[in-house]
């Protein structure tokens, strides 16, 4: 009984593992736009942490979190996005995005009453870096 046991667990793993490879695999574009709007929500959400694991090594580098956090404090501003499609030639990629944020006019002859949504195209770089795609802040 425990050889069959054993011989079918084998079996199994056989299987699995043969399944995966002949699963697609993605594309750079794919992976670069996957990682595109998990930054994106992550931002959304106002959790700098995690947005803050996209930016590239050499920003880390220089900028803690509390920098991250100043650079993009306008995401609590944002309301939705859109990742458009990313274009990728080796190690650079650059991605289109669609993003509205609202936006709250004040100052004289301004009586809004509730913010404003704004729509902005944007295009974000990423590289390719220790074998990962990461975003690179544009100036």
């Amino acid at each position: 009984m425990r050889v069959v046991v054993q011989t079918g667990l084998l079996l199994t793993a056989v299987l699995f593992f043969s399944a995966c490879s002949v699963l697609p695999t993605k594309t750079d574009a794919e992976i670069v736009e996957h990682r595109s709007a998990l930054r994106l929500e992550a931002l959304k959400k106002l959790d700098f942490e995690k947005a803050y694991t996209y930016m590239s090594p050499g920003y880390r580098s220089v900028k803690g979190l509390d920098r991250f956090k100043l650079d993009y404090a306008g995401s609590v501003n944002l309301l939705d996005f859109n990742v458009q499609t990313a274009e990728c030639v080796e190690d650079t990629c650059n991605v289109l995005v669609d993003s509205t944020y609202k936006i709250t006019i004040v100052g004289p002859g301004f009586s809004v009453k509730k913010p404003l949504a704004i729509e902005r195209a944007s295009k974000e770089t990423w590289i390719r870096t220790e074998g990962k795609w990461w975003f690179v802040k544009g100036d």
